[in-house]
């Protein structure tokens, strides 16, 4: 079931899945993550019974609080789950899995403001979750905000993009368990996508299989600091974003003098007092 959930196979997968589930002994060894991925599975198939199944006997069992919801929003019963929600978020603990889901049961309550300050701090803690960018966008539509829906569609075009070439290289390396370079691609796209655990635990694996290629995985490793952030990024509110220019200044000559005579930089900016695309973002 895991392996055809991951080829995108979820028909399938939910078969598998459904078999555990509905023979006794298998259900009571059942763990968190046979459920998780039998929800999944029926929320990619859009298969209705399977999730009331999820919401009356299996809900427990779920660990992901915006899976919680995806199920109750699928089954329209909004008011259950933000009950729920709202004493998830009061608590330390409130994880970006919890705001995400608030924020997506805000929208769909008719609340796009409220749901868009959830988002702001998973913009700040997930930027690269494709949960969290889908979600920005559905919310920047609702709110009027059409740069903003541009730019997010941008990264979950992005995102798309490198899980369709994580997938197509989980796949490639699958019979084969000597290749350390497949492996070690898998960290370095599992960073880009924001998942730094994901992607030192390949870059583990990698240097296991070859421990010359332990310098790479290091560099790389060391390079996900900068990696943090949307790939496409736009302002959010709060956050701290350059002086505005003002016409005719380019984005350098608004830094402070004490900013301007500590960044050098290696060439001079192009003539007409404007900044180069890389300078702006």
């Amino acid at each position: 079931g895991r392996l055809k959930q991951d080829l995108h196979r979820y028909t399938e997968a939910l078969e598998d899945y459904s078999a555990i589930l509905s023979t006794p002994g298998d259900f009571a060894a059942a763990s968190p993550a046979v459920i998780d991925g039998y929800t999944r599975c029926a929320l990619m198939t859009k298969d209705t019974e399977k999730l009331k199944d999820v919401a009356l006997n299996h809900m427990g069992l779920l660990e992901d609080m915006n899976l919680k919801a995806s199920v109750q929003l699928e089954l329209n019963d909004i008011d259950r789950i933000r009950t729920a929600l709202a004493e998830a978020v009061e608590s330390d603990m409130a994880g970006p899995d919890v705001k995400i889901a608030a924020a997506r049961i805000e929208l769909a309550a008719g609340n796009p403001e409220k749901a868009e300050l959830f988002l702001d701090d998973c913009l700040r803690t997930t930027p690269r979750s494709s949960e969290t960018i889908k979600t920005a966008v559905e919310i920047y539509a609702q709110t009027k905000q059409p740069e903003k829906q541009v730019i997010a569609q941008k990264n979950l075009d992005l995102i798309n993009d490198l899980e369709t070439q994580f997938s197509k290289t989980q796949l490639e390396i699958a019979g084969n368990i000597n290749d350390a370079n497949g492996r070690y691609e898998l960290g370095k796209l599992s960073i880009e996508l924001g998942k730094y655990p994901d992607g030192q635990k390949w870059f583990s694996v990698a240097t296991a299989i070859d421990p010359e290629m332990a310098p790479k995985c290091v560099a790389a490793a060391e390079e996900a600091y900068t990696r943090f952030g949307l790939m496409v990024p736009f302002t959010i509110p709060n956050s701290t974003e350059p002086s505005p220019t003002k016409p005719g200044e380019s984005a350098a000559d608004s830094k402070p003098e004490s900013e301007k005579s500590e960044q050098r930089a290696p060439e001079e900016a192009p003539s007409g007092g404007e900044a180069s695309t890389q300078e702006q973002s």
